[in-house]
């Protein structure tokens, strides 16, 4: 499968998470299984807009997002700021 574009929408990026999803990532870099497939799920807790019913959509999104998740060398400077993170390897 040839890899797919980067998400169409510049604020996506791999920052936009919380700092359990980033200490995930890097164990899995840390281990030296960045590269094994991985399961997850994409969800939400409530409906918006007290609906209720939700209809998905944007999957084309969210693939592209995960085909092409790094971190570029500016979210890595701010990381090694996060304080949770300090004793972290580069």
């Amino acid at each position: 499968m040839s890899p797919l574009p980067p998400p169409l929408n510049s604020l996506v990026n791999p920052l936009l998470t919380d700092l359990y999803q980033i200490t995930m990532a890097y164990g899995y870099w840390k281990s030296g299984r960045q590269d094994d497939p991985a399961v997850f799920e994409l969800f939400f807790r409530k409906n918006p807009f007290d609906g209720e019913y939700t209809i998905f959509c944007g999957l084309d999104v969210v693939l592209r997002f995960v085909d092409n998740y790094h971190f570029a060398k500016d979210d890595i400077a701010y990381l090694k700021e996060v304080p949770q993170l300090k004793h972290c390897d580069p």
